[in-house]
């Protein structure tokens, strides 16, 4: 979970946040596996000193450190299922709280799951990332973990200095069982079918925004395009 402070201050009853909305704004990011949520996501923290909340990173923290909840998701994981709905609920209203006003990375993946969520608050936007099948695939599969601390390394993009060791401490770095490419594609099969009703419940809402994204760049443009034009609104 990150948090950054700055212009004006929203107040919830056990944390006071600084964000450059004047308003409660609650964003929901989501997009396949591999779609760079959370890059997309660090980016929006850094220029709208948004709280950023992701489910993924909340979530590989609890399998790392073996609790119940990790233990269920890591049989999930493994699988290449999707976590059930009434879990993920749990988690995000325990992420969640009382803030106001936030970043939601991650959640929902379905329909079912943002009407839970509209029973927590309302969705003031949420942004798609649209990026093809076969750039999901390569991002994915190219990545490389430190287990122990969590680094996430890419073979292409951001490749250790020694092949297939850590940086930091030289251990060994692993492939995730999740981004393996048999796994990958029976999760991006399994996204897909349930995203197609959660894009018509956002859509019907009116709060859409789909953003083309072959490149982590090109997609975070028309974000900022976006999220200046409802500042420039307020």
């Amino acid at each position: 979970v990150m948090y950054r402070f700055a212009s004006r201050q929203i107040s919830t009853s056990s944390r006071t946040y600084a964000t450059k909305f004047a308003k409660p704004e609650r964003i929901v990011l989501f997009g396949a596996p591999g779609a760079g949520k959370g890059t997309q996501a660090e980016k929006i923290v850094r220029d709208y000193d948004l709280p950023a909340f992701s489910t993924g990173d909340y979530l590989r923290k609890a399998v790392r450190e073996g609790t119940p909840l990790g233990e269920k998701v890591g049989a999930l994981m493994k699988s290449g299922a999707m976590i059930d709905d009434a879990t993920m609920s749990a988690v995000v209203k325990e992420m969640l709280g009382n803030t106001e006003s936030f970043l939601l990375d991650g959640y929902p993946r379905n329909a079912s799951q943002a009407k839970e969520l509209e029973k927590v608050c309302g969705i003031t936007q949420a942004i798609f990332l649209d990026v093809p099948t076969s750039v999901l695939v390569e991002r994915i599969t190219n990545r490389r973990v430190h287990p122990g601390s969590g680094r996430v390394y890419h073979l292409t993009y951001n490749p250790p200095k020694e092949e297939g060791k850590d940086d930091e401490t030289g251990e060994p770095l692993v492939q995730r069982d999740d981004d393996k490419e048999e796994t990958l594609l029976a999760r991006l099969n399994s996204y897909e079918q349930m995203t197609k009703p959660l894009i018509e419940h956002y859509k019907n809402l009116g709060v859409l925004h789909i953003i083309p994204s072959p490149t982590s760049h090109e997609g975070y443009v028309d974000i900022q395009k976006l999220l200046d034009a409802k500042l420039a609104r307020e």
